[in-house]
């Protein structure tokens, strides 16, 4: 299981460093931290502004980032899931596969502003997934951390 995690925690450190290049062209004043601004808009007026702030250009990063995103939640949890698994924490293993489904619930949310009109309480939506997966992802990390390493019987 060991090989299995390593494996995993070297796609997820490709695919976020992947992740930050497309990021690039989003960061405008209107979204300081690109597109970790626009999960986080949280209103429908915030969301328009980040939108219009970004040519279209930034828009097909945008979309890039976002389908990229359809496969970072999977390796981002499994890699976290199997360490803490390895650590005696089962339960919070599996809580970041809930993380990793409001990415994925985010991530479509996103994809919808971004395609139409943010009028249509997506932003709140996606602001509510991205506020849950970043607490257990953080809650997550935290307990990785905390806890010992179980020792290979």
């Amino acid at each position: 299981m060991r090989r299995a995690l390593v494996g995993f925690l070297l796609a997820t450190l490709a695919t976020a460093t992947l992740l930050l290049w497309v990021d690039q062209p989003l960061r405008t004043a209107a979204a300081p931290h690109g597109i970790l601004s626009f999960e986080f808009a949280g209103e429908a007026f915030t969301a328009s502004a980040i939108l219009s702030s970004w040519d279209a250009a930034a828009r097909r990063s945008a979309e890039l980032s976002l389908g990229l995103d359809a496969l970072f939640p999977l390796l981002y949890a499994t890699t976290l899931g199997l360490a803490l698994w390895l650590r005696g924490a089962p339960r919070l293993a599996r809580a970041q596969a809930i993380a990793g489904g409001l990415d994925l619930v985010e991530n479509a949310a996103l994809l919808a502003i971004l395609q139409g009109d943010p009028q249509d309480g997506l932003p709140q939506l996606a602001f509510a997934c991205a506020t849950g997966k970043m607490f257990l992802l953080a809650w997550g990390l935290l307990a990785l951390l905390m806890l010992p390493w179980r020792r290979r019987r």
